[in-house]
């Protein structure tokens, strides 16, 4: 897998700007199906000020940052290739502070700047059809990126990336003056949401929570362990 993660970052770099943001229009596209979106004129003034210091102190990218908020009541938040990303409402109502929503926004445009969303893609097409596209035939990694949109919504990065995204996004809010405790807060969180999914899973009839916890298990996986490292 190390071989096939460093070929799908080299393979995603090459990729055209222009078709990465497409291919997150397009999965957000699909969300906007079946969720309720806040509109921006409400959205914008609550998000700017925690999203403003963190682009600034980012730079220059790939592509611009567009945030979007969901009326939702889970506590998550994802990212899409081509710089959009989804914040619930339910994140924002559950922060103990504004500082650990910041952590999570910077940890949302790490998994951006790294180009995790469009990686994960690639690597779910197989070393076979990666290395056709590296030496000039993309036609396999184009049909897989042409339907990857429930993958991208559905998104269980791998530890690597996580990680990856809680050093990087770690770093970004240290250069914008920004306390990084709120990250590790927020992973308690998290970690506290886990335990009560779980609890709830003794019950025969949570069915549906059962399901949600796989899903927060698989997408943060080892918790403690990035709280303790981000610490």
């Amino acid at each position: 897998y190390g071989s096939l993660d460093e070929l799908s970052g080299t393979l995603a770099r090459r990729l055209p700007a222009a078709w990465e943001q497409k291919l997150g229009e397009s999965a957000l596209a699909q969300f906007r199906l079946e969720h309720r979106f806040v509109d921006d004129s409400v959205a914008q003034p609550l998000l700017q000020p925690l999203t403003q210091p963190l682009l600034q102190a980012l730079g220059e990218t790939r592509h611009p940052m567009k945030f979007h908020l969901v009326d939702d009541p889970a506590i998550n938040a994802f990212a899409l290739p081509g710089g959009t990303m989804v914040i619930n409402t339910g994140l924002i109502l559950s922060a103990p502070r504004a500082d650990a929503l910041q952590g999570v926004i910077a940890h949302e445009i790490a998994h951006v700047v790294e180009q995790h969303g469009v990686r994960s893609v690639i690597r779910s097409a197989g070393i076979f059809v990666v290395v056709q596209a590296l030496v000039g035939d993309a036609s396999g990694l184009l049909a897989v990126l042409a339907n990857a949109g429930p993958m991208l919504i559905n998104q269980a990065y791998s530890r690597d990336f996580e990680r990856e995204a809680d050093d990087k996004g770690y770093a970004l809010l240290r250069r914008a003056g920004v306390d990084p405790q709120g990250m590790a807060d927020f992973f308690r969180l998290v970690l506290a949401e886990e335990k009560k999914q779980i609890e709830a899973i003794t019950d025969e009839t949570s069915h549906e929570l059962f399901a949600q916890s796989r899903h927060v298990l698989s997408t943060h996986p080892e918790t403690e362990a990035r709280i303790r490292a981000i610490e």
